[in-house]
């Protein structure tokens, strides 16, 4: 997750440069800027291709002892510093000042837990469980297509998938591979790995971190989930019986009986018994010896605060069962000889009080099985060897792989075939081939995307290393490697940072997006997003047919320019707001004045919101630029942000229109009542609301909006405007509890909770269908559910983007809903499968005084053609309807004046005009009872009136006006959606007869 962010090719050399550059301050030297001291590097490195801390840091005006923590921290050699660019070398040295056990770990592990406690600051063990729970209850009540929802289908991106936890290859089939996803699920692939499949969309949990399969049955396999690093509980360790189609809870291992089953780091079975199974948790290793049906602790860690330590890996000797070796946090393995019974701690790094930190990894030599490696999460990442079966330990080197986040990244593995074959692997992966005494990475994070002198590399941050069943170590040396990025594959022997990799992430959509938004036109769906360590991935048909990054790291909220649909806003941790020009590769940094946004590290160089800026935001910060205005953004930190030059030219402009409180904590949603930027509300971390009417002015007003449940534990994740009726909003928020979700239709002065229902989870996001405003769409911890009746009563369903968080719900258009969900990318739908609208058109005819509408196409071409006679123009007045049967919509009768002759007066039965009604008694009354009309058939499809004769919102009426003349035998009818033509019309003696008909636009 945390590996240096970056940018792609033409982005890098610009990306950040003016922002890094540096500004003095009163009583502040300047910084040299970054661009002359890149420079500098670059003329060293043509010289010296391996040069010395010393020298690094005479360009870099560094110290060397600045520049050997940086290297430690960010895992870098020489040869990789010589070759960032300024960007990507501005980046890495601002990931390398937060030089704590977990790195940028721990920021988004913060950040995620606010979202999950509740009003009294607490994250209930028990409280995914219970919301899954929930959920299973509501399905077994709920209508197959609630809410309209057929089928949706997975938006992407597939070019680069998110954190893997576990790889298992199949113990009977070595084509069949089982795949952890950090927050996406199990995923099986049926080629070795290259693509990937799906199962079980709706098990108990979705945050894997380690697999298992039972020794004699392959069809036995058990998980484990929960990912302490990053803030996500599970639910104890689930099973399947059928080779992972479907997977069941562990009962014994319920959190909420036993907090130790929050987070369930591994999952070991015995080699031969199917009967012992072993488990690291959150509160040591423990075993049980009958399926799982009994438990027991076996080992635990201990400090003088009587804090209980973490359970990491478990494994069993090669050779002797009786031997098994537990790695553990504190710096310690812990040694079995009695089948796992009971264990001895071993301390194989420096004693650390803080014992649930401090990680080690471990791997068994299958070859060798007296010897046995350990990686310990201390400097940066040290390599301890046992050649006595784990007994003893001697630290042989340290190749610092790890880098200061070795809590989120750390891997180990021994070649099968090769005991001094040894590859550690934390943001970068590194090999040894002399038994651990020295390494040589075989990975570089910064070539993981890009084409280098014709090279790639694998992704940063790894997690997991698996070789293959047959591995050899002469015709089949591959393994996997599951990253933050995927998986990729290689030849685990020969592959180097420069060549040999491949991605095989096939098919595997796994990606954790914190923010999406966009919109879908006649061209197509644009949609863009921020992601977990994978920066912003951008669709849109006006920039290609393919995914586009603008870098790596975390990723924030991102949008469209609305009037330059290739350019883009987008952002990283702590509001680093940029603009990019996807087309024309313009970049420039503008969050410099927003003093409140990411703090800079002038040591190093990286001042991208200016040397004053003190962070004081969330993690993921939001912001929104205005729909009508792309000048126009407001940013939450501390304080709300405004700026209204954001588009073009130097930096923009910033000021505080809303002001920093101590009681409200950082702001954590903003948004605009829609056509109205003056309007703003913006939620904060402490559970406060607040709105102003005069955003825009110079000296704003704002107001607390109250009757909310505020709690200073508890988020509001967002608030969300019906953009039909703008005085009818909703708010949600964190916390695994009730009372999430609660609406307003009177802007705010009274409001509702409406969560009864749903699951006793966060809530995320709420979406309202355009054309029927009591249906509602509500993403949660735990999925999507949904309301048809505003709210009173809730469904949900086993189908779409699975029961994993959905963070953002939006309408791309009239029809198109989009999901965004941390764990499985972006998803789509069109609920209530409406067919595409038509176009009603309105024509006049100077030479009958007529009017006349008509949704055909080739009617319409006729018409215009001269065809239908002469006089004939459009008035200018139209609206949409549907050309096909669509849900909720009802036919509109199309009559005509019966052109036959009455003998009796020698003059036609009917006018030469046409009439039309959505009403079915008074369509089946005219059929049957007026001589005087032809009926023609259905004209199209239109909404009927709600109760009291007015459209649903988002709909619109369409007035009906009668001219009385039938005496004469010249009646007309005009059908107008404008409220003045109609009074108009009546003005002039016309009958008006109010809405008849509802349209689905305008």
């Amino acid at each position: 997750m945390f590996a240096p962010a970056h940018s792609f090719p033409g982005l890098a050399t610009a990306l950040l440069a003016g922002a890094l550059a540096g500004c003095a301050t009163l009583g502040q030297p300047q910084p040299e800027p970054l661009a002359q001291r890149h420079a500098r590097l670059q003329a060293l490195c043509a010289t010296e291709p391996q040069p010395s801390d010393q020298a690094l840091g005479k360009a870099l005006s560094l110290s060397a002892e600045a520049v050997g923590r940086w290297r430690d921290a960010r895992s870098l050699d020489a040869d990789q510093i010589c070759r960032l660019p300024q960007g990507r070398l501005a980046r890495s040295l601002a990931r390398a000042k937060k030089e704590n056990v977990t790195g940028s770990s721990e920021e988004m592990r913060e950040f995620i837990e606010l979202f999950h406690r509740d009003a009294q600051g607490r994250i209930p063990d028990d409280g995914l469980a219970r919301a899954l729970d929930q959920r299973d209850s509501l399905i077994m009540k709920s209508r197959a297509k609630a809410g309209g929802i057929g089928s949706w289908s997975s938006v992407g991106p597939d070019v680069v998938a998110g954190r893997v936890r576990a790889i298992l290859f199949d113990r009977g089939d070595p084509t069949r591979v089982y795949l952890g996803a950090a927050t996406g699920g199990i995923w099986i692939s049926t080629d070795t790995g290259n693509t990937w499949s799906a199962v079980n969309d709706f098990a108990s949990s979705l945050t894997i971190s380690s697999l298992a399969q039972d020794p004699n049955d392959v069809n036995v396999l058990y998980a484990g989930t929960g990912e302490w690093v990053a803030g996500f509980r599970g639910v104890g360790i689930m099973k399947s019986t059928n080779r992972g189609a479907s997977w069941t809870r562990l009962n014994t291992t319920d959190p909420g009986a036993n907090s130790c089953w929050r987070f369930v780091q591994d999952v070991a079975t015995h080699p031969s018994n199917s009967s012992m199974l072993f488990a690291g948790n959150w509160c040591g290793i423990y075993r049980s010896t009958d399926g799982g049906q009994n438990w027991t602790r076996v080992h635990q860690l201990t400090n003088s605060r009587g804090n209980l330590g973490v359970g990491w890996r478990i494994l069993f000797s090669p050779t002797d069962a009786n031997r098994v070796l537990a790695a553990t946090s504190g710096r310690q393995v812990a040694l079995s000889t009695d089948g796992g019974a009971s264990f001895t701690a071993i301390q194989v790094g420096s004693t650390v009080d803080d014992i649930w930190l401090k990680r080690v990894n471990i791997a068994w030599s299958k070859s060798s099985p007296n010897i046995a490696y350990a990686s310990v999460n201390e400097d940066s990442g040290d390599i301890y060897k046992s050649i006595d079966a784990g007994a003893t330990w001697t630290k042989m080197s340290n190749p610092k792989a790890l880098g200061n986040q070795g809590e989120y990244g750390n891997t180990l593995w021994v070649d099968p075939t090769d005991a001094s074959t040894v590859i550690v692997g934390g943001i970068d992966l590194h090999r040894s081939i002399d038994g651990g005494a020295t390494f040589s990475r075989i990975s570089d994070w910064s070539r993981q995307y890009y084409i280098v002198q014709g090279m790639y590399s694998a992704h940063a941050d790894h997690h997991v290393i698996a070789h293959h069943p047959g591995y050899n170590g002469s015709s089949n040396r591959t393994a996997l490697f599951g990253t933050d990025g995927g998986v990729y594959r290689a030849d685990a022997q020969i592959v180097t940072n420069v060549q040999g990799w491949q991605v095989s992430s096939g098919g595997l959509v796994t990606t954790q997006f914190y923010a999406v938004s966009g919109s879908k036109g006649p061209a197509g769906l644009a949609v863009m997003g921020g992601t977990q360590d994978n920066s912003t991935f951008i669709l849109s048909p006006q920039i290609g047919s393919s995914w586009r990054q603008p870098g790596t790291g975390d990723g924030g909220p991102g949008y469209f320019d609305p009037a330059i649909p290739t350019q883009v806003y987008y952002s990283t941790q702590y509001l680093n707001v940029a603009r990019w020009n996807v087309v024309t590769d313009a970049w420039k940094g503008i969050c410099k004045g927003i003093t409140e946004a990411t703090k800079p590290d002038p040591d190093r160089g990286y001042e991208p919101c200016g040397p004053d800026a003190t962070q004081k935001v969330n993690f993921i910060a939001p912001y929104i630029v205005d729909p009508a205005n792309g000048e126009r953004i407001f940013a939450g930190a501390a304080s709300l942000w405004l700026t209204e030059d954001a588009r073009t030219g130097a930096q923009p402009a910033w000021r505080i229109i809303k002001a920093a409180s101590a009681t409200e904590g950082y702001i954590s949603a903003v948004t605009l009542r829609p056509g109205n930027a003056n309007h703003v509300w913006v939620g904060h971390n402490k559970g406060e609301v607040y709105f102003s009417s005069d955003a825009l002015g110079s000296t704003p007003t704002w107001t607390r909006a109250t009757g909310l449940p505020v709690s200073p534990n508890r988020i509001v994740s967002s608030i969300v405007f019906d953009p039909s009726n703008t005085s009818r909003l909703f708010v949600t928020f964190g916390g695994f509890e009730n009372g999430n979700l609660w609406t307003s239709d009177t802007y705010g002065s009274t409001w509702r909770d409406i969560s009864a229902g749903l699951p006793t989870a966060p809530i995320y996001s709420v979406a309202v269908h355009p054309t029927r405003p009591n249906v509602l769409y509500v993403g949660t911890e735990v999925g999507l559910f949904v309301s048809e009746d505003g709210g009173s009563t809730w469904n949900t369903q086993n189908n779409g983007p699975a029961a994993t968080l959905v963070r953002v719900l939006f309408f791309a258009d009239s029809q198109t809903l989009i999901a965004g969900t941390y764990g499985r990318g972006i998803w789509q739908t069109t609920p209530y499968n409406m067919p595409p609208t038509i176009d009603v058109v309105e024509f006049y005819n100077t030479n009958l005084n007529h009017y006349f509408v008509t949704g055909g196409a080739g009617e319409i071409a006729i018409i215009e053609s001269g065809g239908a006679g002469p006089g004939w123009s459009r008035t200018g007045d139209q609206f949409k309807a549907y050309g096909s049967p669509a849900p909720g919509a009802q036919p509109v009768c199309r009559f005509y004046g019966n052109p036959a002759i009455d003998p009796a007066t020698g003059l036609r039965r009917g006018p030469n005009s046409h009439f039309y009604t959505i009403n079915a008694a008074e369509c089946e009354f005219v059929k049957q009872s007026d001589p005087g009309w032809v009926y023609e058939g259905i004209a199209f499809y239109a909404y009927p009136l709600q109760t009291g004769g007015v459209c649903a919102a988002g709909q619109v009426p369409v007035y009906r006006a009668y001219n009385q003349r039938w005496q004469v035998n010249d009646s007309n009818h005009r059908y107008t959606t404008s409220l003045a033509t109609y009074n108009q019309m009546v003005a002039q003696g016309w009958s008006g007869e109010s809405v008849v008909i509802c349209g689905a636009g305008n």
